[in-house]
């Protein structure tokens, strides 16, 4: 009987326990499924009222808006009632539920019985003026907010249709939800994710490291950069990155520029590395992707979503690619290859998963998968490298037991090699030494200490020095040349600075050229009577073609710059070009001055460039220093930086100071060159000094102003009277006697052409031309003079130059009509 009633008594208990067990445990059904039956409206409408509301049968928005037509900025609430029990609500005093929304966007709302729980983006005045995205939004629900029966939930969304505006049912496996807080939270447990983007981007930054100690191994950069983008993509993908609380739409736009780059770089790196080069089709895929980031950055936020759907479809050249890459390494039997397979497989089966989730192609959700993925390729990179380690060490162990016979193997090799050098080297210097014998003739100066009134000097430091059979000789492109000639009459001082393109021997062969053809072009001039009959202008254009013709022949591969001119001996007058050489200088009055402003012709040899050849005339003064130099004058090495890089002066006003410290002597004005810096090219530099008799050359000035312009008024005179032959007469004389005034050159062409002396018109009006290649006058008058010779090709090319200058210029017209004629009657 107490057996029976022990008994009874233990039933008893444990009916209790189990009763009080019972009361404790909630009896809420969670977790709430909230991706379907929810009603929704128009508009913003937070009350429990039942008009205009229609059922929404499940999220996403895209079937809702196309049916309703929706456009443009919208706004929308839905609402769905929840049912609870007071001991449901009591049960939830014990542990708390939230709400789970996957993903939300772009303005939103959300409401648990009229309060608010969460507001995302700005709305003032009926429009949204910010946006704001969500991954995995979690809201708590306060108790107190909790009531017995109906609850409603309202959520407000906004935005613009095709720009985010969305509410995902679902997103990495987790659904739209009411669930106790404690597994919510569980949902933006992230630890693994940001261990991983801590890892790959420790691994991007290693393998840049390991780029920049070894630039040839490009696929490090590839890998590396590749690695961190991930990274990056891995930290916006993460809730972490809301924690910056940056405007939203900036963070989109970087998740999306950060993700377009990946499939290609890893294309980039797989090629790289098992093939050794990157294809072209490879290079212009990723120029696509930078265009279509670009236009991320920079586009409308509406358009995103289509960038996106561009790059997903385009990711199909990368699997591709791949595969084929992989196929083709196996064949080539690239062992690392086969290390890494298994990696590359796993890669691509998650990145197929990961954009056929987003695109909505396969009917699974997006994962992220990428990222686990990429785990496993890393493990095969550092398989891979780890073997190699292994390898080098095997390779140092193999290099230290025969280390001894290496070294006296590699000894005698340098010994030969050393050998080989020194004998290279002695067939070197001689032929530095032949070059050296042609080109010293050529640097000459023929009017040293033989003219009264000029002193001409030269200065040449070639930076090439070598030794040869006890000889120390110097070669280089500079080169120096004075002469004379002799020209209607007239004696002139030929000079000619030059700096050849290249060092040593290529420049010693350009400057070699320049000599040559220089002194063929003097010795020609003086025995030859034709030739003494041109003007200094036509010397100098007719040199210039001949030196341009040959250099052309060089295709580009020889360049050179130089100064050339002609100094009439008894006026003064200096006639001269500059071909992109540094621009002369004068010394006057104890100050130094550029006489050049801009540049005008290329360098000798440069083809395929247009270039309006101009002579320059300029009148030297007693006591005058004219300085001609090459760019070694200038480019001197002042200093090194931090990083031992050489600093080269690039101030070439430095040479106006140092002609001023020297005043103007040479052998002063180079020792202060010195002092500025260090020579890094060739230097070479002319001095010419203009010293007459002040009291001879005044009277002389004096007579020949009174001279010129008796010669000028008469010859305006005749012209007048139409008397063309004593006009064209005494207007050449003038020019002979005084060429700074360009005016005569015109008139004696245009009374030429009248006296119907055409040749002698022609050679007036295109000496102008070389000096004023935009005096319109000049232009009509040469064109007419064209046409009278029947040259029709060069007279149009004046007349569309006159075109540009004045293109209803009515005489040019009527020349341009005779020619027309000319030509239809023939």
């Amino acid at each position: 009987m107490k057996l029976k009633f022990k008994q009874l008594n233990l039933n008893l208990s444990f009916c209790l326990l189990a009763c009080n067990l019972i009361a404790f445990q909630p009896i809420l059904s969670v977790p709430i499924d909230l991706s379907s039956d929810w009603e929704v409206k128009l508009g913003r409408d937070t009350t429990n009222s039942t008009e205009a509301w229609e059922n929404f049968p499940s999220f996403p928005l895209k079937n809702f808006t196309a049916d309703h037509k929706l456009e443009g900025e919208i706004l929308l609430t839905f609402r769905k009632t929840i049912i609870l029990s007071q001991d449901d609500i009591d049960a939830l005093n014990f542990e708390p539920v939230s709400i789970h929304i996957p993903f939300i966007g772009s303005y939103y709302e959300i409401l648990w019985n009229q309060e608010i729980l969460e507001i995302g983006g700005e709305r003032k005045d009926g429009k949204i003026e910010k946006f704001k995205i969500m991954r995995h939004l979690i809201k708590p629900i306060p108790y107190k907010n909790l009531k017995v029966g109906s609850n409603t939930l309202h959520i407000v969304l906004g935005g613009i249709i095709g720009q985010s505006i969305d509410i995902s049912s679902a997103a990495d496996g987790y659904p739209l939800r009411i669930d106790y807080h404690t597994n919510n939270l569980e949902i933006v447990q992230e630890r693994v994710s940001l261990m991983l983007m801590f890892l790959y981007g420790f691994m991007g930054l290693y393998h840049l490291l390991f780029y920049f100690k070894r630039p040839q191994e490009q696929y490090n950069l590839y890998y590396g950069i590749f690695s961190i983008l991930l990274s990056i993509y891995i930290y916006t993908r993460s809730q972490a990155v809301f924690e910056l609380e940056m405007d939203t739409m900036i963070l989109k736009r970087i998740e999306f520029i950060s993700v377009y780059f990946i499939p290609g770089l890893m294309s980039f790196f797989l090629e790289r590395y098992f093939l050794g080069k990157v294809s072209l089709i490879s290079r212009i895929y990723l120029s696509l992707i930078a265009v279509l980031a670009l236009l991320t950055a920079f586009s409308p936020s509406n358009l995103l979503n289509i960038y996106l759907l561009i790059w997903q479809a385009s990711v199909i050249y990368v699997i591709v690619s791949t595969v084929v890459t992989c196929v083709i390494a196996i064949r080539r039997k690239v062992q690392d290859v086969r290390r890494l397979l298994v990696g590359i497989i796993v890669l691509l089966i998650c990145g197929i998963w990961d954009v056929g989730g987003a695109t909505g192609l396969f009917k699974f959700q997006n994962y992220g998968l990428m990222r686990y993925g990429f785990f496993v390729f890393v493990v095969g990179i550092a398989f891979i490298l780890a073997n190699r380690f292994l390898q080098i060490h095997r390779e140092v162990e193999s290099l230290n037991n025969d280390l001894e016979e290496k070294v006296l193997k590699r000894t005698e090799e340098l010994q030969y090699s050393l050998t080989e050098i020194q004998s290279l080297k002695v067939q070197q210097d001689g032929d530095y030494f032949l070059t050296s014998l042609l080109i010293n003739p050529l640097t000459s100066n023929k009017i040293e200490n033989t003219l009264e009134d000029f002193d001409v000097q030269f200065y040449s430091k070639q930076k090439k020095a070598f030794e040869f059979r006890e000889r120390k000789l110097e070669i280089g492109g500079d080169i120096n040349i004075v002469d004379r000639i002799q020209l209607k009459g007239k004696e002139f001082i030929a000079f000619v600075n030059g700096d050849a393109m290249g060092k040593s021997m290529q420049g010693a062969g350009g400057a070699l050229v320049l000599g040559v053809i220089f002194h063929s072009v003097v010795t020609r001039t003086n025995s030859k009577r034709d030739s003494m009959n041109k003007g200094p202008e036509t010397w100098l254009k007719e040199c210039y073609i001949e030196l341009q013709n040959v250099f052309e022949t060089f295709d580009g591969s020889m360049l050179i710059s130089v100064i050339m001119g002609l100094i009439d001996v008894k006026s003064g007058c200096m006639f001269y070009f500059n071909a992109e050489h540094p621009w002369s200088v004068l010394y006057r009055d104890e100050r130094a001055s550029f006489i050049e402003t801009s540049l005008e012709i290329r360098k000798i040899g440069t083809m395929g460039v247009p270039t309006d050849f101009r002579i320059r005339c300029f009148l030297l003064e007693p006591g005058d220093v004219i300085f001609l130099g090459s760019d070694g004058r200038d480019d001197l090495l002042i200093g090194r930086n931090a990083q031992g890089e050489r600093i080269i002066n690039e101030d070439e006003t430095q040479f106006l100071h140092c002609v001023e410290e020297g005043k103007a002597d040479l052998e002063e004005t180079v020792n202060s060159i010195l002092t500025k810096g260090e020579l890094t090219d060739d230097l070479s530099l002319i001095r010419i000094a203009y010293n007459p008799n002040s009291t001879f050359i005044d009277d002389y000035r004096s007579q020949l102003n009174d001279k010129i312009t008796h010669l000028t008024q008469t010859a305006k005179a005749a012209l007048k009277d139409k008397n063309y032959q004593e006009a064209s007469l005494n207007f050449s004389l003038a020019v002979e006697e005084f060429p700074m005034n360009t005016e005569n050159y015109y008139y004696a062409s245009y009374a030429y052409k009248f006296n119907r002396n055409y040749q002698e018109a022609l050679n007036y009006g295109e000496r102008l031309y070389l000096r004023e290649p935009n005096h319109l006058n000049n232009l009509l008058n040469l064109a007419d003079v064209h046409r009278f010779l029947g040259n029709t090709t060069r007279a149009n090319f004046l007349l569309n130059k006159i075109d540009l200058i004045d293109p209803e210029n009515e005489l040019a017209l009527k020349i341009k009509s005779k020619i027309n004629e000319t030509i239809q009657k023939s």
